[in-house]
């Protein structure tokens, strides 16, 4: 896909998620306003950027991304349409960790690897809610539809559908 679709296709799916309907006005306004959309055209553009090979230009953009949102994110993260950053402050989304389409993520996340090396990162699935404050450790899947409480760390997988809380997480019940 390319970087004006995929801007486009994420940007339409934050409106969504705004709860308002897909206009040119809710265009202006949610692109203009909402800062989950202004981190995924900063990343995605870092991204185009690293395949055109012009990586410096890429660095500049993530001191600006870090410095305006605090947020970092790994150039090898995979973010799905329409990630929904909604408090960016402390948000590390680190290595090859793959968030799925419609993921909300209410701030202080943290996504990583448990021994410092290797691929081991977290992969979510479509329309997860990661609620503030939870660290998600080592490779391990949480499942579409799942929802994590605050503060929660999580170090095994998740299944689609679940509520999961506390340190460690266990699942405690289904949402569906």
């Amino acid at each position: 896909m390319s970087l004006r679709r995929q801007l486009t296709a994420d940007l339409d799916a934050l409106i969504v998620a705004e709860g308002r309907q897909v206009s040119m006005s809710n265009r202006a306004k949610v692109g203009l306003g909402l800062d989950a959309w202004l981190i995924l055209v900063s990343f995605r553009t870092r991204q185009w950027l690293k395949r055109q090979r012009v990586p410096a230009l890429g660095r500049i953009i993530r001191i600006v991304e870090m410095a305006l949102f605090g947020v970092e994110i790994s150039l090898d993260a995979r973010l799905g349409t329409g990630v929904y950053i909604v408090h960016s402050h402390g948000v590390v989304i680190g290595g090859s960790t793959f968030l799925g389409d419609n993921v909300k993520l209410l701030g202080s996340n943290t996504f990583g690897n448990s021994q410092g090396t290797g691929n081991d990162y977290p992969t979510v699935g479509d329309d997860a809610v990661i609620g503030a404050g939870v660290r998600v450790v080592g490779a391990v899947q949480i499942g579409h539809r799942a929802k994590i409480g605050a503060n929660a760390v999580v170090t095994s997988d998740i299944p689609d559908d679940a509520v999961a809380v506390g340190i460690p997480a266990r699942v405690t019940g289904r949402d569906r």
